[in-house]
């Protein structure tokens, strides 16, 4: 074992113990008459310390549980691998004590010195600080102290090794809503000044002022601060959610908006200018304008009709056509053909600009006649209700140079492009 003060042979140890009149006994055996020594306290001592530290050095990975490197995880994980590392610290502890022959205590405080000299095996070491519990006293090199070596000892006969995970008292205490009706106003009381408030009124057992602390800070920072703050105060607070629209299909979800068209127009029932609402229906899915209408004001049967609008554009297969001075619908009256401009089927209302056609399609007379500025207006074709002047589709366009709406822009080519046509 190679001890200090001590020889490295046996015979120089033989001759050591009878010069220093070391205590024996004589046993028989086949080889004759053999002595057996009882080394002297000091020397009994150190060969403690050196076996205990050539066993803790030396202990087979095997035996120990695995340690995994990781400092994020799971609480029910965390548990059961310290849970698994005070088994293996006590395994350790107990092969210490076979070997030696130290008592608990006396091996448990030889165990944390060799681990925090670094003369320990590394995963012993690891073991050690995984093992130790974090609720106790802090301590700097991570180790518990000889005295949890002994809890756990405890712990292990009644069977509560893996640690116990401390869960909140959620429970709502019978004081809590009359408090909160002095603190959640609008005032923003303090706590202080709100306990006093309630202490005065409230007549069953009182709470402390620390209760009542330990109980707000169980509460969610929203909750808290209901009556406290006004709903555009409440919402700066709450959660930010990122909503994503890239898995919806069309027509999963319509959204309904009204606008105060830019541009006067005769009102059907007194002949003045005055600016129609427009409420428009987008499908999420695909962003594209697919249902929409007319009315005099905002009201609940203008959301309604652009939704019935939004239903019969979806079903709808053939795109509407734009013709020259509306010739479709008097061709059977002057018996003249009426050829097409062009074709569209999607509609995209812009804020404070319009409702556009997006996907035209002009024919190639249509274009070189937008081009020379031969036409320059698109006159749309409606279908309005005689009694309350509100517009129920839109059926057709046509190229016109004689427009109905004030203020109306120029037709563009480039009206394939969703950003431009109109």
């Amino acid at each position: 074992m190679k001890l200090p003060g001590l020889p490295g042979t046996v015979a120089n140890v033989i001759l050591l113990a009878a010069r220093d009149s070391w205590k024996f006994v004589e046993l028989s055996g086949r080889g004759g008459i053999r002595r057996e020594y009882t080394p002297p306290a000091d020397v009994m001592e150190t060969i403690r310390q050196v076996a205990t530290k050539q066993l803790a050095a030396t202990i087979p990975a095997q035996t120990l549980p695995a340690v995994k490197p990781q400092t994020t995880i799971a609480h029910t994980e965390a548990q059961s691998l310290t849970g698994d590392a005070r088994k293996g610290v006590l395994d350790a502890l107990n092969a210490i004590m076979q070997r030696t022959g130290y008592p608990l205590k006396r091996a448990a405080k030889h165990l944390i010195s060799l681990a925090q000299k670094e003369e320990a095996s590394p995963q012993l070491i690891a073991m050690l600080k995984l093992a130790r519990d974090g609720r106790g006293r802090s301590s700097p090199d991570g180790m518990p102290s000889d005295r949890s070596l002994t809890r756990f000892v405890a712990y292990q006969k009644s069977g509560e090794l893996v640690p116990k995970k401390r869960e909140k008292d959620m429970n709502v205490p019978a004081w809590a809503e009359s408090f909160l009706g002095h603190y959640q106003k609008p005032e923003k009381p303090t706590v202080e000044h709100a306990y006093r408030q309630f202490a005065k009124m409230y007549q069953d057992d009182l709470p402390s002022v620390h209760q009542v602390r330990r109980f707000l800070d169980k509460v969610g920072n929203v909750s808290r601060q209901i009556g406290r703050m006004g709903d555009r105060e409440l919402k700066t607070i709450k959660k930010f959610v990122r909503r994503d629209f890239s898995k919806l299909l069309p027509s999963d979800i319509y959204s309904a908006d009204g606008h105060t068209f830019d541009a006067e127009v005769q009102h059907p029932m007194h002949g003045r200018p005055f600016r129609p609402e427009i409420t428009s229906v987008i499908d999420i899915g695909t962003r594209r304008l697919i249902g929409w209408s007319v009315d005099l004001a905002e009201s609940a049967l203008a959301v309604l009709d652009a939704l019935r609008v939004a239903a019969l554009t979806g079903a709808r297969g053939n795109p509407a056509v734009i013709d020259y001075d509306h010739q479709t619908l008097w061709k059977e009256k002057n018996g003249q053909p009426a050829p097409a401009a062009g074709w569209f089927k999607t509609l995209e209302w812009r804020e404070g600009v319009g409702l556009f056609a997006i996907d035209v399609e002009w024919t190639p007379a249509a274009a070189l006649a937008i081009e020379t500025s031969e036409y320059r207006f698109i006159s749309p074709v409606i279908n309005f209700d005689a009694n309350t002047g509100r517009i129920t589709k839109l059926t057709m366009a046509a190229l016109t140079n004689y427009a109905g709406i004030d203020g109306m822009q120029q037709a563009r080519l480039a009206a394939l492009s969703p950003s431009s046509g109109q």
